[in-house]
């Protein structure tokens, strides 16, 4: 599991973007600690999250960037 700065890291997405995309439920974390509200990513989130942030540097609109990330199986 990645942590959300790991994620951020990897693929240029700030974590305050990542915490966006997760309220927004485009990309929503494998596992949320319920002490500390940390957020944990799989592996094969990174590819979704890297996608998340081309579409979105492309203009496109979040709610179709939700539904690519879905189809796309990348949780």
């Amino acid at each position: 599991m990645l942590q959300i700065g790991d994620v951020a890291g990897l693929t240029g997405l700030s974590v305050k973007a990542l915490r966006h995309y997760d309220k927004a439920g485009v990309l929503v974390p494998a596992e949320v600690d319920d002490q500390t509200g940390y957020r944990y990513y799989g592996e094969g989130q990174v590819r979704a999250a890297a996608l998340t942030r081309a579409l979105r540097d492309a203009g496109v609109p979040l709610a179709e960037v939700a539904v690519v990330v879905a189809g796309g199986g990348a949780h």
